[in-house]
């Protein structure tokens, strides 16, 4: 178990008003068997597990499962081994959200190999055959004045899978481009 667990809030909106309430399209998932909520994503085969709505909050666990690139197992004075799952089988990366209904937040834990929050959105419009919804982070305004007071001296760029950077490489080869993680 993890000894820190990172959650992050956010507010959802529709991107349209034809578009149905993200409360509506989870509301499809309740009484559902585990079985009916699992669904390929993307690049990514995914389910929600213990899903429950309490009052005006619904919670549940997303698990991303894992049947290639497994990890080896290691012994002392042993050559390492293959993990071997059972038949069906899958690791589990897992992750924990809860949504208040009466103001549109969602807490989102974060986990470095579990479902993004890009997935867990598409899964949700896909399963509610709707488009994807905007989940905008909320700020702590305390920490927003502080912000106003910094002077910037690194701006850090993140692009999501370029596919030609030609477009930016040629004016720009001599700078010194400095990645986040």
């Amino acid at each position: 178990m993890d000894s820190r667990v990172t959650v992050r809030f956010y507010r959802v909106e529709r991107r349209s008003q034809d578009q149905p309430e993200f409360a509506d399209c989870l509301a499809l998932l309740e009484g559902k068997d585990e079985d009916a909520l699992l669904a390929a994503v993307g690049d990514i085969e995914m389910g929600v597990f213990d899903f429950a709505k309490d009052g005006s909050f619904f919670s549940g666990d997303l698990a991303r499962r894992q049947t290639e690139n497994l990890p080896t197992i290691l012994q002392p004075h042993k050559k390492p081994t293959n993990l071997e799952l059972p038949a069906g089988g899958a690791l589990g990366h897992h992750t924990a959200f809860r949504f208040d209904v009466r103001t549109k937040m969602l807490a989102y834990q974060l986990t470095r190999n579990a479902v993004s929050m890009s997935h867990f959105n598409l899964y949700i419009a896909a399963k509610a055959n709707c488009e994807t919804f905007q989940f905008l982070p909320c700020f702590d305004p305390a920490k927003l004045q502080d912000l106003a007071h910094v002077r910037p001296r690194t701006i850090f760029i993140k692009i999501a899978e370029p596919h030609d950077l030609e477009a930016i490489e040629d004016k720009q080869r001599g700078k010194r481009v400095v990645m986040a993680a």
